[in-house]
Protein backbone atom coordinates (compact mmCIF):
# COMPACT_ATOMS: atom_id res chain seq x y z
CA UNK A 1 0.00 0.00 0.00
CA UNK A 2 1.41 3.46 -0.70
CA UNK A 3 -0.41 7.01 0.24
CA UNK A 4 1.08 9.64 -0.76
CA UNK A 5 0.00 12.96 1.42
CA UNK A 6 -0.49 16.39 -0.01
CA UNK A 7 -1.25 19.18 2.20
CA UNK A 8 -0.15 17.48 5.43
CA UNK A 9 0.31 14.02 6.20
CA UNK A 10 -2.86 13.27 7.80
CA UNK A 11 -4.65 12.39 5.39
CA UNK A 12 -2.20 9.98 4.04
CA UNK A 13 -1.41 8.65 8.28
CA UNK A 14 -5.28 8.00 8.35
CA UNK A 15 -5.47 5.67 5.33
CA UNK A 16 -2.59 3.92 6.27
CA UNK A 17 -4.26 2.94 9.91
CA UNK A 18 -7.62 2.57 8.67
CA UNK A 19 -8.04 1.13 4.83
CA UNK A 20 -6.24 -2.24 5.59
CA UNK A 21 -8.51 -3.37 8.23
CA UNK A 22 -11.59 -1.55 6.75
CA UNK A 23 -10.76 -4.32 3.78
CA UNK A 24 -10.45 -7.15 6.03
CA UNK A 25 -13.17 -6.62 8.23
CA UNK A 26 -15.61 -6.49 5.39
CA UNK A 27 -17.67 -9.30 5.97
CA UNK A 28 -17.20 -9.67 2.20
CA UNK A 29 -13.65 -10.11 1.87
CA UNK A 30 -12.10 -11.98 0.00
CA UNK A 31 -15.11 -13.39 -2.10
CA UNK A 32 -16.08 -9.89 -3.61
CA UNK A 33 -12.83 -8.29 -3.50
CA UNK A 34 -12.81 -5.91 -6.22
CA UNK A 35 -16.37 -4.24 -4.71
CA UNK A 36 -15.22 -4.40 -1.11
CA UNK A 37 -11.89 -2.59 -1.97
CA UNK A 38 -13.72 0.12 -3.92
CA UNK A 39 -16.43 0.58 -1.01
CA UNK A 40 -13.75 0.60 1.14
CA UNK A 41 -11.67 3.43 0.03
CA UNK A 42 -14.65 5.46 0.02
CA UNK A 43 -15.72 4.63 3.48
CA UNK A 44 -12.35 5.49 4.69
CA UNK A 45 -12.67 8.93 3.09
CA UNK A 46 -16.23 9.49 4.43
CA UNK A 47 -14.58 8.31 7.65
CA UNK A 48 -11.47 10.93 7.99
CA UNK A 49 -14.14 13.76 6.57
CA UNK A 50 -15.90 13.18 10.04
CA UNK A 51 -12.63 13.19 11.88
CA UNK A 52 -11.53 16.82 9.77
CA UNK A 53 -15.20 17.74 11.01
CA UNK A 54 -13.69 17.50 14.72
CA UNK A 55 -10.34 18.36 14.21
CA UNK A 56 -9.72 21.17 11.50
CA UNK A 57 -5.84 20.73 11.63
CA UNK A 58 -6.25 17.68 9.98
CA UNK A 59 -7.05 18.64 7.04
CA UNK A 60 -5.40 17.32 4.14
CA UNK A 61 -5.11 15.09 0.58
CA UNK A 62 -3.73 11.80 0.17
CA UNK A 63 -3.29 9.76 -3.25
CA UNK A 64 -3.67 6.16 -2.29
CA UNK A 65 -2.38 2.85 -4.30
CA UNK A 66 -3.29 -0.44 -2.99
CA UNK A 67 -2.15 -4.08 -3.99
CA UNK A 68 -3.99 -6.72 -2.88
CA UNK A 69 -2.63 -10.84 -3.70
CA UNK A 70 -5.74 -13.11 -3.14
CA UNK A 71 -5.20 -16.49 -4.55
CA UNK A 72 -3.42 -16.18 -7.93
CA UNK A 73 -5.42 -12.46 -8.88
CA UNK A 74 -3.54 -9.61 -8.76
CA UNK A 75 -6.17 -6.36 -7.82
CA UNK A 76 -4.54 -3.17 -7.87
CA UNK A 77 -6.59 -0.26 -6.74
CA UNK A 78 -5.61 3.32 -7.42
CA UNK A 79 -6.91 7.00 -6.37
CA UNK A 80 -4.62 9.77 -7.39
CA UNK A 81 -1.21 9.51 -9.39
CA UNK A 82 0.51 6.66 -7.62
CA UNK A 83 2.13 3.71 -9.90
CA UNK A 84 1.83 0.16 -10.18
CA UNK A 85 3.60 -1.82 -12.47
CA UNK A 86 3.84 -5.83 -12.96
CA UNK A 87 6.55 -7.52 -14.45
CA UNK A 88 4.94 -10.80 -16.61
CA UNK A 89 7.81 -12.82 -17.92
CA UNK A 90 10.04 -10.04 -18.30
CA UNK A 91 7.07 -7.46 -20.07
CA UNK A 92 6.16 -4.58 -18.23
CA UNK A 93 2.50 -4.32 -17.53
CA UNK A 94 0.56 -0.84 -16.22
CA UNK A 95 -1.48 -1.87 -13.40
CA UNK A 96 -2.68 1.87 -12.81
CA UNK A 97 -3.17 5.24 -14.91
CA UNK A 98 -3.03 8.54 -13.16
CA UNK A 99 -6.26 10.53 -12.15
CA UNK A 100 -5.37 14.10 -13.70
CA UNK A 101 -7.80 16.64 -14.40
CA UNK A 102 -6.75 16.98 -17.92
CA UNK A 103 -7.37 13.07 -19.10
CA UNK A 104 -10.02 13.08 -21.16
CA UNK A 105 -12.18 10.64 -18.94
CA UNK A 106 -11.35 12.60 -15.98
CA UNK A 107 -12.39 15.68 -16.97
CA UNK A 108 -15.55 14.40 -18.30
CA UNK A 109 -16.73 13.07 -15.25
CA UNK A 110 -15.00 16.53 -13.37
CA UNK A 111 -17.57 18.14 -15.68
CA UNK A 112 -20.69 15.74 -14.89
CA UNK A 113 -20.29 16.50 -11.51
CA UNK A 114 -20.21 20.44 -11.75
CA UNK A 115 -16.75 20.98 -11.59
CA UNK A 116 -14.16 22.42 -13.91
CA UNK A 117 -10.23 21.92 -15.24
CA UNK A 118 -8.73 25.26 -15.06
CA UNK A 119 -4.81 25.22 -16.40
CA UNK A 120 -4.59 21.28 -15.54
CA UNK A 121 -5.98 21.29 -12.24
CA UNK A 122 -9.22 20.94 -10.77
CA UNK A 123 -11.46 23.74 -10.07
CA UNK A 124 -8.06 25.80 -10.53
CA UNK A 125 -7.29 23.94 -6.97
CA UNK A 126 -5.95 20.69 -6.98
CA UNK A 127 -3.63 18.59 -10.26
CA UNK A 128 -5.21 15.47 -9.78
CA UNK A 129 -8.59 14.63 -9.69
CA UNK A 130 -8.97 11.63 -7.48
CA UNK A 131 -7.55 11.57 -3.62
CA UNK A 132 -8.93 10.43 -0.58
CA UNK A 133 -9.47 14.05 2.03
CA UNK A 134 -9.63 17.37 0.80
CA UNK A 135 -12.55 17.93 2.39
CA UNK A 136 -11.44 21.15 3.63
CA UNK A 137 -11.31 22.35 -0.41
CA UNK A 138 -14.21 24.50 -1.20
CA UNK A 139 -16.20 22.86 -4.07
CA UNK A 140 -14.21 19.57 -4.17
CA UNK A 141 -16.33 17.18 -2.36
CA UNK A 142 -20.01 16.59 -0.52
CA UNK A 143 -22.57 14.99 0.80
CA UNK A 144 -23.60 14.48 -2.51
CA UNK A 145 -20.85 13.60 -4.51
CA UNK A 146 -17.89 16.03 -6.37
CA UNK A 147 -15.59 16.76 -8.81
CA UNK A 148 -13.26 15.38 -6.52
CA UNK A 149 -13.47 11.54 -6.14
CA UNK A 150 -11.76 8.95 -3.52
CA UNK A 151 -13.29 5.83 -5.94
CA UNK A 152 -10.12 3.55 -7.52
CA UNK A 153 -9.63 2.81 -10.38
CA UNK A 154 -9.18 -1.00 -10.29
CA UNK A 155 -7.27 -3.22 -12.39
CA UNK A 156 -6.95 -7.08 -11.86
CA UNK A 157 -4.20 -9.69 -13.41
Amino acid sequence: MVFDGHGGKHAADFACNHLPRFIVEDEDFPGEIERVVASEFLQTDTAFAEVCSLNSSLASGATALVALIIGRMLVVANSGDCRAVLCRRGKAIEMSRDHKPMCNRERRRIEACGGSVYDCYLNGQLHMARALGDWHMEGMKGPDGGPLSAEPELMTA
